[in-house]
Order: C-alpha cells, then structure tokens, then sequence
C-alpha cells in the first residue's frame, strides 16, 4: 500500500549496496560490494543475482541502467574498471580500466548517449571521464579541463549520485558535488572544461563531511550530504544551488542524507542511515526550499531511485526496499 515501506530482498547477506538505477517502472538495477549485481523486471518485487566473472571482488558503487537486459557497473578502485553487459548480466565487457596509482571512482551518469564519469583527485586534479556512445568507450578530460581540488576535498562514492549528465547534441554538460575539507559544485562541458565552482551552503570541513549527491531539477539542482560519522545531525545536510544569490542551507529530521529522488506532487524522498523521510518543495520569494518532513521509515539505506510513484532503495546488509509514494494529493 500507498507510504508502506517493504523490505523485498534481503538474501545477498553482507553486501552493501550504492548504485541503484532504474530504466522504467518495471526493471531496474543495483549495484554493491563482493562483485553484486541484481536486476529487477516487476518493479523490484523479485530480485536476479550475479557476480561478473573475474570481478567478484570488486565494490560496484554505481550502475547505469538502460533496459533490462543492458546496463553500466563501476569499480572504484584497484583497478577502477567500467563494465557493461547487454545480455541481462550473463556476460560483462571491460569498457574502462585505469591502473593509475591512487584511483577511485565515485559516481557515473548517463542522458542518452552522453556521460560523465568522477573520481576522487589524483596529482591534484579532479578524475573526469566522458563518453558520447553509450558508454561503449571512455575519454579521460585533458589535465587543462580537469578542475583541481583543494587540500582534503575529495567525493564520496556514497549513492551513486555526485554527478548529473544533461543531455545536449554536441556536448557532454554535467555538475558534480564534492566534499571534505570544502563542499563545492563544478559546472563542466567536455569541450570547455569547468567553470570556477560554487560554494554550498552544507555541512563541510571534516573529513566525512560535504556533499553526497545531486537531484536534477531545471531550476537547479538539490545537494544533499552531511556528516556520514555524525548520522543525526540535521543542520546543513541539504541546500539548493542558487547560481545567482548564496544558497540557504536547510536541515531535516532525518539528518545525514545518503540519497535522495524525486517523488509526484513535488516532493522529494531522502534516505540516510536514519531512514527514510518525505519532503515538499516549495519555492519562497526567488529561493527553492524544501518544506518539513516526515518520516516515512526507520530503516536506513544508502541509495533510492523512482520512476512515478515507484520507489525502490537499497543499502546495507543486501537491503533492497520498495514502496509506492502515491501521487502527492
């Protein structure tokens, strides 16, 4: 029913789920440690597991989900690897691989045939892929276009969500959310670079501080993060970007946000290690704000995504939950 949380899979024990990314209101696909990969046909309700062959060691912290049977994985490190299958999962092709020393990807996004790739700085600057062809091939941005980062800033392969791909024709545009020693947003074109980035309005300054993710909205986009070793602090863990004027930061009854997605009847579902709450967006003089929440759950996950009012989140411990959030009315 409508708001009821239900836990549909918890058999992958051990398994920490962080990439979760659905193709429509029926399949979907996550992603997590010791080499998992599921994939859903009935809107999570049922659940297929594999484990790459060769990978079955390695933390999928994202996943890109295109249909049921073709899909996007990514290994953070040692080595950080791209994987793609077209077959549902029965086999997987290496699409990316970088030995580099120091290597960690953090999030992966596609809008049709674009995407960008992050990852954790190395030399100083930012690690930024991009492809134009679906993923099938992976450009690495010349060290000119790479943005650098300051000491202690870095990214958190929290919930597959630090970067947003918008879709143009001839080029790659996307933002990504950093955090750390500072919270910042870079704005970037393939083809330009990255402009000077913004500052947010969110918690930062310790070493599991900042910015976890983004939400796409055309009026601009909601950060969202906290402190992962603080859970229940509620200041400063949400801000929207204001390119224009300096960005509000708001606070939640949940606290420290891992993920977040949109829901119908403008609202936005966050999730955390606290639970699951539910907020309205809201737009006060010329500011976004989000309005206050309820909690929906105590049982906390890492990632969500939805397609209407279809809501599916994953997490700890092979956690995989669904729910319908209505239609906001």
């Amino acid at each position: 029913s409508a708001q009821v949380l239900q836990v549909v899979d918890s058999s992958q024990r051990g398994v920490s789920f962080r990439g979760i990314s659905m193709a429509s209101e029926a399949v979907a696909w996550v992603s997590g440690s010791r080499g998992t990969v599921g994939r859903t046909s009935d809107g999570g309700k049922t659940w297929q597991w594999c484990r790459p062959a060769g990978y079955e060691q390695h933390d999928f912290r994202d996943v890109h989900a295109y249909s049921e049977k073709t899909a996007l994985v990514m290994a953070v490190d040692s080595p950080g690897v791209l994987l793609k299958t077209t077959d549902g999962g029965r086999s997987w092709r290496e699409v990316y691989r970088s030995n580099a020393r120091g290597i960690f990807l953090d999030a992966l996004d596609l809008s049709g045939a674009n995407g960008a790739c992050v990852g954790d700085p190395i030399d100083g600057q930012f690690w930024i892929l991009t492809t134009r062809d679906s993923g099938n091939h992976w450009t690495l941005l010349p060290t000119a276009k790479r943005p650098a980062a300051e000491a202690g800033e870095a990214m958190f392969a929290a919930s597959g969500s630090n970067v947003l791909v918008n879709m143009t024709n001839d080029d790659v545009n996307f933002a990504f959310v950093t955090g750390g020693s500072r919270a910042r947003i870079f704005v970037c074109s393939e083809l330009l670079g990255c402009a000077d980035p913004v500052a947010l309005a969110i918690t930062q300054g310790g070493g599991m501080t900042g910015g976890n993710g983004l939400l796409d909205y055309r009026d601009g986009p909601l950060v969202f993060g906290g402190n992962y070793e603080q859970p229940k602090a509620s200041d400063s863990t949400l801000c929207f970007v204001d390119f224009e004027n300096a960005p509000a930061p708001m606070r939640t009854a949940l606290g420290y946000v891992s993920g977040a997605c949109r829901l119908p009847g403008n609202r936005v579902l966050l999730c955390g290690l606290g639970g699951i709450a539910v907020a309205p967006r809201q737009r006060i003089g010329n500011a976004w704000t989000l309005g206050a929440a309820s909690m929906w759950s105590n049982t906390g996950f890492h990632t969500c995504a939805s397609f209407g009012s279809t809501v599916l989140l994953a997490g700890a411990n092979g956690r995989i939950g669904r729910l319908d959030a209505g239609n906001g009315k």
